[in-house]
């Protein structure tokens, strides 16, 4: 555990971390504002995790999501980057904690990076904060750790959710493809038989991804087929393209933190004074 905490990691790519998911937070805020209203209606059945937590009144949702969208942008240019880092958590964590009905998958993860990334104290570089105090070269270098598992743990948990004999007979992906729209899978395509092509191929790229990560030699490998992997489920896919277009950027804005090698701290050795 002290190893752990002794290492370092590059700021500058940390950096482009925490501006995406800047973007990504901008976002998230607008779907925030779509769904939050019709969850506090009080027509809609609720479904609160604590029944101490105070609820939302649908009056306030502009300024909730005003103080999300301050915030977002304030990560985004790295101003007070731990404090816009930690509302974001805060407002996040609210979220989450206020009915079953708010929760999803990319929500969640959304959340667990922005709070890794405020602990990596990711506004060092290419932030206002720097032009402020200075810049640092270096940042604690066990939340990248946990941020780099964080992909690796999503990539291999859904391929092992995909081992089911609806998926791998293609059923799912029959059901899950664009009928109608841009960039539609054509009716002359959809035999049963590329389909579980496809939906092994996707099996086994996620799990090549997750721990192709790791490796010098995959790494290229398997960012490209991670970027090929989220334009086809966000091209081909009849789900919100929103809420797809948030998981990719996650998924993306972490990628580069795997282009670095994670050090130990060393610690300066005093200078012998001369008589």
């Amino acid at each position: 555990m002290h190893r752990l905490f002794q290492l370092q990691a590059s700021a500058k790519l940390l950096a482009f971390s925490r501006i995406a998911i800047g973007v990504c937070a901008l976002a998230v805020g607008w779907e925030i504002w779509r769904f939050l209203p019709r969850i506090l209606n009080p027509v809609i059945v609720q479904l609160p995790y604590f029944s101490w937590l105070p609820r939302l009144p649908s009056s306030l949702v502009p300024l909730f999501a005003g103080c999300w969208f301050i915030a977002a942008l304030v990560f985004l240019l790295g101003l007070y980057t731990t404090w816009a880092g930690g509302v974001i958590s805060l407002l996040c964590f609210y979220t989450l904690a206020l009915d079953e009905q708010t929760y999803s998958n990319h929500f969640y993860l959304f959340f667990l990076i922005v709070l890794l990334l405020t602990i990596a104290d990711s506004g060092a570089v290419l932030s206002l904060d720097a032009l402020r105090k200075g810049r640092k070269e270096l940042v604690a270098g066990w939340p990248v750790l946990l941020l780099k598992l964080q992909v690796s743990l999503v990539y291999a948990f859904s391929a092992i959710a995909k081992l089911t004999p609806q998926f791998v007979s293609g059923d799912t992906l029959s059901q899950t493809l664009k009928r109608q729209g841009w960039l539609t899978f054509p009716e002359s395509w959809r035999s049963s038989r590329l389909l579980v092509v496809l939906a092994v191929s996707a099996i086994a790229l996620e799990l090549f991804i997750a721990f192709a990560l790791w490796s010098r030699r995959l790494r290229w490998a398997a960012v490209t087929g991670g970027v090929a992997l989220h334009i086809f489920i966000l091209t081909a896919l009849d789900s919100s393209r929103l809420s797809l277009g948030i998981f990719a950027l996650e998924m993306f804005a972490i990628y580069p933190l795997f282009f670095q090698d994670l050090h130990p701290f060393k610690e300066r050795s005093p200078t012998s004074e001369t008589p």
